[in-house]
């Protein structure tokens, strides 16, 4: 199984985002080392890319269209232990609607030509307010 390991951080001091690549070779952060501090925010990639092939990293907020009619929802993108998802057992990536009684699910390849991102919650916080 091949996987790409990588990170994306948020700065949070300057309110910028560093992709991988800024961060291994302009801010030279060791991939060995790299942990969350109150002055970063590492967010690793899922594997996965939305219906326009962005990369989809943790924290990611997504929308999703799905089912018969057509409905939309939105999600943050989180990776889950088993202790992170009541009542489930599940290990992964995983899609948490910001509506308290939405639907949840995995992140899963099922899913690419449906997802689209809208944000992240450091950079676009408000999308994670319930609309409904």
């Amino acid at each position: 199984m091949n996987r790409e390991i990588k990170f994306r951080a948020w700065f949070v001091e300057s309110q910028v985002m560093y992709s991988w690549e800024d961060l291994i070779n302009n801010i030279g952060i060791s991939s060995t080392t790299f942990v969350e501090t109150e002055a970063w925010k590492p967010m690793q990639y899922t594997g996965r890319k939305d219906k326009n092939s962005k990369e989809i990293y943790d924290g990611h907020i997504v929308k999703l269209c799905y089912g018969i009619p057509r409905t939309y929802d939105t999600f943050v993108i989180e990776y889950a232990d088993d202790e992170s998802v009541a009542d489930i057992s599940v290990s992964g990536w995983w899609m948490r609607n910001i509506r308290p009684n939405g639907v949840s699910g995995s992140l899963c390849k099922t899913y690419e030509n449906d997802l689209e991102i809208i944000g992240d919650r450091h950079t676009t916080p408000q999308l994670l307010e319930d609309k409904q």
